[in-house]
């Protein structure tokens, strides 16, 4: 009996110890498990509401800023009063100068004409001559005709005096047909560039332009007076 009670002894003892070890076998392997599956809480931060958006779309970008030293600052600039222009502008010629009582004496020749009088002369004289420099350099036949007298323009547009005077060209086979081609041909050539010192009296009426030289002067104008104005005069063959 006690051989049978000892052999139930031990059977119950193995059981209950192989009933314990899977226990905690059971529940080692629990925790292990919960231990690598742990969960990690992951915060995520708030969405931005949706009025916070809109006012950071409204809000400009700031402007750059200019740093302007005291030397760079603007200065305010006061626009200067323009006077009102004259429609009517009188222009004064003032006298031409004489240089002395030598130029006074080759230019009357014995005239009968005042220091005053040649003064006035050579000065409007002078200022036509002026005139018709630019006349000439711009090829103005119009304004060219406005000062030469009646009776240049009468022989010098009659096609016989014209054909007389094309043989005397230096240009063979040029034949003038008209007054402008004179003025192109003969006028402008023979007097534009050329230097006009002083004038000589032929009459108190009559008066040639002239370059001054050291032997003889150079005729490049004869003027005639015509009712108190100087006219270009051009004298016939």
């Amino acid at each position: 009996m006690k051989r049978i009670f000892l052999i139930l002894l031990t059977i119950s003892l193995f059981f209950l110890l192989s009933c314990v070890t899977t226990q905690s076998f059971k529940q080692k392997e629990t925790v292990e498990t919960s231990a690598d599956t742990k969960p990690v809480s992951v915060q995520e931060a708030p969405a931005p509401s949706d009025d916070a958006s809109e006012s950071a779309q409204e809000s400009p970008a700031p402007a750059p800023q200019t740093d302007v030293s005291a030397e760079q600052a603007p200065v305010p600039v006061q626009k200067a009063s323009v006077p009102e222009k004259n429609t009517e502008v009188s222009v004064q010629i003032s006298p031409a100068p004489v240089k002395s009582d030598e130029e006074y004496l080759r230019s009357v020749n014995d005239i009968e004409v005042t220091k005053e009088t040649f003064a006035e002369d050579k000065t409007e004289i002078m200022e036509i001559i002026s005139k018709l420099a630019v006349i000439m350099a711009d090829g103005d036949y119009d304004g060219w005709v406005k000062y030469i007298d009646e009776d240049t323009v009468k022989y010098w547009s009659n096609p016989q005096n014209l054909r007389k005077a094309s043989k005397m060209l230096p240009v063979r086979g040029l034949y003038m047909n008209n007054l402008r081609d004179y003025f192109t041909y003969v006028f402008v050539p023979s007097r534009k560039g050329r230097e006009v010192d002083e004038i000589r009296y032929i009459s108190k009426n009559n008066v040639k332009a002239v370059e001054v030289s050291e032997n003889s002067d150079i005729i490049y104008y004869y003027f005639k007076k015509i009712d108190g104005v100087w006219f270009v005069h051009i004298p016939p063959l």
